[in-house]
């Protein structure tokens, strides 16, 4: 049984039909450029914020979709310069133009386009870091274009960094007419709902389960990041497709975890002490067909692994202080759970990184290697 209804939307750069979680976003995008730009006033907007929040996928959603504007999006990792950037405006708006023209003959030609049609122009440069690393003059010829070159033009900066970094106290420059907008982490909730969606638009009916999406968005959490999240998501149902399971299990989605961010490897397993790599295969065999465990589970299967080797049982005490060991190794996740009122609460136990099933080779070929 295939899994997977509609490829595109588990695609990280797919647009979708809607944007939750982001609607003060997209009404301060409005605010700021949609809403002067009509009004035909220059402005220029730097986004920034964590990898993965949605940065570049609320500005296409929310200012492509406006056609009374001619928009651009860029990206200045693959246009390195302004002039670049400026003179594919210029072939884009003309279909045609001077050889190596100079930056001020651009102006012009982009100047005269704009008044033959009468349409204000909107760019979004993405990665703007870089063009503030090694271009900032040329940017400053750009943003102040409405002044220099009697352009409407308004331009959206996007980047990981806050645009203090670049701005504050530079003497290359003189200041910059900017304005900033944040985008805060998703959280876990965000990120399910996220994931839900896309789920529910990419995915058969039946090939998921609420407790997989929400490990998803549990492991994406770490980041905040919905680009993470719909990876996972793509990454774990191409997984399941591949071995006809039908439906996406918590090994897929570690699978994918593990081809994202491989961490778990043999040299870090090397420096454990027989008891406490017997603590962990003993949490791999709890976790087969789970997304958590408890420290119950792990008790049981530690006693059973250490009778069939021939060694005494761990103290209560010796287990806790594994577990723990291994949650500062990184190894293992804990959280604590709530069982509603007056019914306490309780650790729960997770391997997000590797496949439980590959991880437990890994451990039984070094626990045989010290017989």
């Amino acid at each position: 049984m295939t899994i997977i209804k509609n490829a595109e939307v588990l695609d990280p750069v797919y647009i979708p039909s809607e944007l939750p979680f982001r609607e003060r976003e997209i009404q301060r995008l409005e605010e700021l450029v949609v809403k002067p730009l009509r009004d035909g006033i220059s402005t220029t907007l730097f986004i920034y914020g964590s990898p993965g929040v949605g940065k570049t996928t609320t500005s296409k959603f929310t200012l492509l979709n406006h056609t009374e504007f001619r928009s651009f999006y860029f990206n200045a990792l693959s246009h390195p310069t302004t002039r670049s950037i400026l003179a594919d405006v210029m072939l884009k708006l003309r279909n045609s133009g001077v050889a190596r023209p100079s930056t001020t003959e651009i102006f012009r030609q982009i100047s005269n386009w704009q008044k033959q049609k009468g349409m204000n122009i909107l760019l979004i440069i993405d990665e703007a870091s870089n063009l503030l690393r090694n271009d900032l003059a040329g940017l400053q010829m750009l943003l102040r274009s409405s002044e220099a070159y009697n352009l409407t033009l308004s331009t959206v900066l996007i980047s990981v960094d806050d645009p203090g970094t670049f701005l504050r106290g530079s003497r290359k420059i003189s200041p910059l007419p900017i304005s900033t907008l944040r985008f805060s982490r998703y959280s876990f909730s965000e990120l399910y709902g996220i994931i839900m969606r896309r789920a529910r638009d990419a995915l058969y009916d039946g090939t998921y389960s609420p407790e997989i999406l929400r490990m998803i968005a549990k492991v994406s959490s770490q980041y905040g990041s919905a680009r993470l999240a719909i990876e996972l998501l793509q990454k774990s149902s191409y997984i399941a497709d591949y071995v006809s399971s039908g439906i996406i299990g918590s090994d897929d989605v570690r699978a994918a975890n593990a081809l994202i961010n491989p961490y778990i490897t043999e040299s870090k397993l090397v420096q454990l002490s027989e008891e406490e790599l017997i603590v962990l295969l003993a949490t791999c065999r709890c976790l087969y067909r789970f997304t958590k465990t408890d420290i119950p589970c792990i008790v049981m299967n530690t006693e059973i692994l250490m009778e069939s080797r021939l060694r005494r049982s761990p103290t209560m005490s010796m287990i806790y202080r594994i577990v723990r060991k291994l949650e500062d190794l990184g190894m293992i996740e804990s959280v604590i759970e709530g069982h509603g009122s007056r019914k306490g609460v309780s650790k729960s136990i997770m391997i997000n990184d590797t496949p439980v099933r590959v991880l437990e080779k890994k451990v039984e070929e070094v626990l045989d290697r010290m017989s």
